[in-house]
């Protein structure tokens, strides 16, 4: 008897300590699911990655020298805004469990992410075939992608009241929807249409 009364203090401090780190678990994930800024910051930073993959993939197959630019400012801007919301991230939600990476082809962040799947290709286009012009594909993948960040900026706008979050939304809806303006005139111009 002596012995299990020995181990007794050290089985309950484990206990405590198990409960304890299940208790902040459960509280971080509670605020992973109900937090708008989190929420917002696992989704943006989820979505500028896609972008930034689907710019370099369409760098080296770009005709135009319009779309390398644009290809080359994405990734240039939506890295540093990766890096910046990561930052915020770790500070103001350090308890927070890591989102899940977005899977192949599905939209992210509660459907308002569409017109963005695997491999670049806009919907429609038949899987392993490829675009009759690469630059026109890559547009009008591009327009819903960034009409679907300048929505969900908009939506923080309304919630967050961190001032970091309310500019980092003004500059993405401000630059994208530039960057939308500029591609559905080449689209005109190139005679693709618009959506």
């Amino acid at each position: 008897m002596k012995i299990r009364i020995r181990y007794l203090p050290a089985t309950l401090i484990a206990m405590l300590l198990v409960i304890g780190a299940m208790a902040a678990r459960a509280q971080a994930q509670a605020t992973a699911s109900t937090d708008a800024d989190l929420r917002f910051l696992d989704g943006m930073i989820a979505h500028h990655q896609r972008a930034i993959d689907e710019a370099t993939a369409i760098e080296p197959k770009a005709r135009r020298p319009e779309v390398k630019q644009l290809a080359a400012e994405i990734i240039k801007a939506q890295a540093a805004e990766i890096k910046q919301m990561r930052e915020w991230r770790r500070a103001w939600f350090p308890n927070a469990p890591q989102a899940a990476a977005p899977s192949g082809g599905m939209p992210m962040g509660g459907g308002a992410m569409g017109g963005m799947h695997h491999g670049g290709m806009p919907m429609g286009t038949p899987a392993g075939a490829a675009p009759a012009d690469p630059d026109v594909a890559f547009i009008e993948m591009m327009i819903p992608h960034h009409q679907a960040a300048v929505a969900m900026s908009r939506e923080i706008l309304d919630t967050t009241k961190r001032p970091e979050l309310q500019q980092l939304a003004r500059n993405i809806i401000r630059d994208q929807q530039r960057e939308v303006a500029q591609m559905e005139s080449w689209k005109e111009s190139w005679g693709a249409g618009s959506n």
